[in-house]
């Protein structure tokens, strides 16, 4: 316990050093406006069916503020057994550049903490961010650290160029064991090719160029429809697959396909999502297969109006496909979920008053209700 209460004073005074240099890099300027204070609370209750065989209860809190550029937050979890975790965040100027800071606690331990300084210089876009992280559990604790560097900018008719390289972490801030290279990424996007723009990423691990990843995509008017494609290669562009998508508009309604191939263009797998009106809300459904016929049915249904907001998602269970494709199935239960604002008060100076929000789920199935919740938001 006490190393890790030293933990967290170590990264309140390495926040509370980046608040001293934005105030510093502000005292020039004595005449700052007044900033805004905002946040949020959210409590949930939620049991498993009702005998109550299983409760929880969740508390999360968050507060902000805000004043031109600067900003610093906090968000605060707990729950049955107490404290379950903290968040820090903070965000200020310093000169043309920006310092930003994070640092985040479980109930036990610290998690995670990153400070990152980002800018321009002549043109060219960067971040350099200073990473550490608990690679270990609660109970036994192992810390890591690594740095991530990335630089971007517009090359004139060429597109955007963009590399990011990692040292004790991934070029993606994923914090690694040891503190030796672990990658770097280049990406070069917004090509113009054939129509359409098109992307080239490249990885790079330890022992070279490990990968590749082209897309590519493009309008087709006389559809209404967005087509993409993408190609996935490893070591020098040995191709392993191909993958197709299409969105398309069909009059009110909106289809959005995906089709994955291996490398000798055999059909892998699929999903395909239909939504659209239907009776006053919008209805979605999705489906996936692959070479073999239908994996799995989803449908969801969501309306609003005024205050109110329903949810609806069916469980769907597949039974048969027949040769001539009857479909049977079964539905075990039913999601449902409902919100209500709390608001009143429309001729009122300020307008509607809001007093939260108010939210209720439940399963239902033929043995009754389960993974019973009900969640209060007030924000202010």
């Amino acid at each position: 316990m006490a190393s890790f209460t030293s933990i967290r004073l170590c990264a309140a005074v390495a926040l509370l050093c980046v608040l001293m240099v934005g105030a510093l890099a502000w005292a020039d300027n004595p005449a700052q406006p007044v900033g805004k204070l905002s946040g949020s609370n959210t409590v949930s209750l939620t049991v498993a069916d009702l005998t109550l065989s299983s409760v929880g209860l969740s508390d999360v809190f968050s507060i902000s503020y805000r004043v031109q550029q600067f900003s610093v937050t906090s968000q605060t979890s707990f729950g049955m057994a107490g404290l379950a975790s903290e968040t820090f965040r903070l965000s200020t100027p310093l000169g043309e550049y920006n310092l930003q800071g994070g640092v985040s606690f479980s109930s036990k331990t610290f998690a995670r903490a990153s400070f990152s300084l980002s800018g321009t210089l002549s043109g060219v876009a960067f971040v350099a961010s200073l990473v550490g992280a608990n690679l270990g559990s609660d109970q036994t604790p192992s810390y890591g650290f690594g740095t991530t560097i990335r630089v971007y900018g517009n090359i004139p008719e060429l597109g955007r160029l963009t590399v990011a390289l990692g040292i004790g972490a991934t070029p993606f801030g994923q914090v690694q064991t040891g503190g030796c290279f672990e990658g770097a990424r280049v990406s070069w996007g917004d090509l113009s090719l054939c129509g359409g723009k098109a992307s080239v990423d490249l990885a790079f691990g330890d022992g070279g160029l490990e990968g590749e990843y082209v897309s590519w995509m493009a309008t087709v008017p006389a559809l209404n429809a967005n087509l993409r494609i993408g190609l996935p290669y490893e070591g020098l562009f040995e191709l392993q697959g191909l993958t197709v998508g299409l969105f398309a508009k069909l009059g009110c309604a909106s289809v959005n396909s995906n089709w994955s191939f291996a490398n000798d263009f055999s059909f892998l797998s699929g999903s395909a999502q239909l939504s659209g009106p239907a009776w006053g809300g919008n209805l979605s459904s999705s489906a996936t297969f692959d070479a073999t016929g239908l994996l799995s049915l989803a449908a969801s249904w969501n309306y609003t109006k005024d205050q109110l907001s329903v949810f609806l998602s069916p469980e769907i269970e597949i039974v048969a496909l027949g040769p001539d494709f009857t479909l049977s199935f079964d539905l075990p239960s039913i999601r449902v979920d409902l919100r209500y604002d709390l608001t009143c008060c429309e001729e009122t100076a300020l307008g509607r008053i809001s007093f939260g929000q108010v939210a209720c789920g439940f399963r239902l199935s033929e043995t009754g209700f389960h993974d019973i919740s009900v969640t209060y938001s007030y924000s202010f």
